[in-house]
């Protein structure tokens, strides 16, 4: 946890980019990997706060309450177009 708590910027990188990445593959896998990223990502922030660190984006500094809203926005943009994924209609046969 050490680790992951004090190159937090490089594992958040390098999990944004293999959440995209296999979303492009497959909806549900993004939306699968996404869940687990993103909740890891929330135990990792909480022990950056506990350690006293900080976390931001874009030299805005969070506060933990904007950090979790920020992480449940991500989970529910990883999440929520599974659940809207739209059916193509069935290949037209030609005789």
């Amino acid at each position: 946890m050490d680790v992951l708590v004090e190159n937090f910027q490089l594992f958040a990188l390098i999990g944004v980019i293999a959440v995209v990445a296999s979303a492009q593959v497959d909806r549900r896998l993004g939306a699968g990997v996404g869940v687990v990223f993103y909740s890891a990502l929330a135990i990792v922030g909480t022990a950056v706060y506990a350690r006293g660190g900080e976390l931001g984006l874009g030299g805005f500094r969070f506060t933990q309450t904007i950090f979790y809203v920020f992480v449940a926005v991500l989970f529910t943009i990883s999440v929520v177009p599974v659940f809207f994924k739209r059916k193509r209609p069935p290949a037209r046969v030609e005789d």
